[in-house]
């Protein structure tokens, strides 16, 4: 029933040497790939909570040690922890966290095999698109994947021996996949469909091994739930944040061709290097035959059918979900894919006479076509060592910060260069980021992405454009990859003027109060009452607040009212009645200099417990005193 233990130790090695083989040819580590290793690497080197923008509640300190409770509100900080002991023994490298990876992913592997056969353990193992997704992990899917696994071979020990203690590892692999991603409810959901009448059958008579699935289960997912209760349900919260947009046919249609893609070669890593299309005929031969399999699963045994229903609703959660949604998120169907047509393949040869050669045919071409794309994307990647935001000239802007730059704050203009240089520099480089940066007049260190390699374009426009109105004429360093493009760029400005500047991205100087963590895009949520403490030039001077009102606070409370007071002195208040950005710039007299102790009061703000456990007033970005 089951595969064989040689059989799984022969696919499991397929799949990690052919992943390996990815790895280790060494292209840049790319930015949210790195972002799943910022707890690793801060865990590594100080007991302080991350220095990085993170979303509230998701790091938490206990005995002087702060550690991560999730990555991001819906990301768990499972392969945070996974990577430690290697980046512990091995240092941080991006070797370390692409070898961590795909080990776990292997259980994978071991797992479907486990419940569905030699065969499909081999058809998962070698997968392009699976090895490249796993070992370049920067859609959060290896936790889950082996979680999957985990499941699989627990499963697969209880259909052999029901035991109490297996009901409760099955639990407990599904919760943390749970806690890696909050999605991977949609593969449970569908397994529980398509086995229901199974699991029925199998815990009927024995309610106690149910209980232990649902104790495991919280166990597995447990800091996920420390992490809702403190942060009153961001994750709920955050799924209201995004939704794609297009009608249902355009969602249809879009998210069809990504899934006939993951098939074989997605196109989210083959533009790592850059590498062509897949041809459609590839494509449509392979969703013919999958269709076929999954046919032969729904109307054949109960092991396969429960495989082909749970992978029906999974699919139906990915293709009508609202939910922004991309190929890396068709990575988590693969097990499942290669277990329905590992199952339906024989269901086929069984109840078709004459099938086998066609059966056979089919494997073996996909077998041609997968041995292609990947030895093509290692070639690729070792001839290009990555293209944009993978990069190994990211290689080349660490080692010049590091030697020529050392110590110095690093602004960074734009996505895709801060995550990957924290973990690159193992935290010894001083970087923020910061998109909307027109004052030059401070002078320092300015980094930004190529131009055509460029994320967000109008901050780089604004920047360029301050810079040709400023007095500084400087030409930047350009950082190139082996394809000659400009990778980055690193402007190294003097200040012109005198005055102030504080970025609430960065640590909270002394003087500061009233001011919560900094979160995801660099800002931080202040209290109803708040204090800055910052230097005054002599002269006539100005004072600028950079933030932004939430929509829930206007509609909640209404307009409000921000009054001010310097030293004391009263400053003019201001109401605001909208949401959205706000600047408002109060004009200081010429009289003093040095110290200036700012107090800000809003008439109303959001009390604790109303939208979230904090007292929330504004959001803050920035603040600056500068002669006029």
């Amino acid at each position: 029933m089951f595969g064989g233990t040689r059989s799984l130790v022969l696919a499991v090695a397929v799949y990690i040497a052919s992943a390996g083989a990815l790895a280790l040819q060494q292209q840049g580590l790319q930015y949210d790939e790195a972002l799943m290793v910022l707890g690793t690497v801060q865990m590594r080197n100080s007991p302080q909570i991350l220095p990085l923008p993170q979303d509230a509640y998701t790091w938490q300190c206990l005995g002087g040690r702060c550690f991560p409770l999730m990555t991001m509100s819906y990301v768990g900080a499972f392969k945070e922890y996974l990577t430690l002991p290697g980046m512990m023994l091995f240092g941080s490298t991006s070797e370390v966290v692409r070898l961590t990876s795909i080990l776990w992913a292997s259980l994978a592997v071991w797992g479907v095999g486990r419940f569905a056969g030699r065969w499909a353990a081999l058809l998962l193992a070698i997968s392009p698109s699976f090895a490249d997704q796993t070992a370049f992990d920067n859609g959060a899917v290896v936790g889950t994947m082996g979680a999957l696994g985990l499941m699989g071979i627990a499963v697969a020990r209880y259909l052999e021996r029901p035991t109490v203690m297996l009901a409760f590892a099955i639990g407990a692999a599904a919760g943390l996949g749970f806690w890696c991603r909050a999605n991977f409810l949609w593969v449970l959901i569908g397994v529980g469909i398509g086995w229901s009448p199974e699991i029925y059958r199998w815990l009927k008579g024995r309610p106690w091994h149910g209980a232990a699935v649902l104790a495991g289960a919280g166990v597995g997912s447990l800091p996920f739930w420390i992490y809702q209760i403190l942060s009153n349900w961001a994750t709920v919260s955050a799924t209201g944040m995004f939704r794609a947009e297009g009608t249902w046919a355009h969602l249809l249609a879009a998210r069809a061709g990504m899934f006939g893609r993951v098939l074989l070669s997605d196109s989210e890593h083959r533009a790592i290097w850059n590498g062509p299309v897949v041809p459609e005929w590839q494509i449509v031969l392979l969703a013919v035959a999958f269709v076929l399999a999954l046919i032969a699963c729904l109307i054949g045994e109960p092991r396969a059918r429960g495989c082909g229903v749970a992978l029906v609703v999974f699919c139906a959660f990915l293709f009508t979900s609202r939910l922004p949604v991309g190929e890396h998120h068709f990575i988590a169907t693969l097990p499942l894919v290669a277990a329905v047509c590992a199952l339906g393949g024989s269901a086929i040869l069984r109840r078709v006479p004459g099938s086998r050669w066609g059966v056979f045919a089919a494997g073996a071409v996909y077998g041609v076509l997968a041995v292609y794309w990947h030895g093509s994307a290692i070639a690729g990647i070792r001839a290009t060592g990555g293209v944009g935001q993978w990069s190994d000239a990211i290689i080349d802007v660490r080692d010049y910060l590091q030697s020529k730059q050392s110590g110095k704050q690093v602004t960074i203009l734009d996505w895709g260069l801060q995550n990957n240089l924290f973990v690159l520099a193992d935290t010894r480089l001083k970087t923020r980021e910061e998109f909307e940066k027109t004052d030059l007049s401070r002078g320092g260190l300015f980094l930004m992405n190529g131009p055509d390699n460029t994320h967000y374009k109008q901050p780089r426009e604004k920047f360029l454009a301050a810079l040709k109105a400023s007095a500084n004429n400087v030409r930047p360093i350009v950082f190139r990859g082996r394809d000659g493009r400009t990778f980055a760029e690193l402007w190294d400005l003097d200040a012109k003027q005198s005055g102030s500047y504080f970025s609430f991205a960065d640590q909270l100087p002394v003087g500061f109060v009233g001011f919560h963590s900094v979160e995801g895009g660099g800002w931080r949520w202040t209290e109803g009452a708040f204090t800055i403490m910052m230097q005054r030039p002599p002269g006539e001077a100005e004072l600028a607040l950079d933030f932004n009102i939430a929509e829930a606070t206007i509609e909640r409370l209404g307009p409000l009212l921000l009054t001010a007071s310097i030293n004391g002195a009263p400053l003019a208040s201001q109401e605001y009645r909208q949401a959205g950005p706000q600047r408002f710039v109060w004009r200081l007299t010429a009289s003093g200099s040095g110290d200036l102790a700012g107090r800000f009061h809003l008439s109303k703000f959001l009390k604790r417990g109303e939208v979230d456990q904090r007292e929330l007033g504004i959001i803050v970005k920035s603040v600056g005193i500068s002669k006029r």
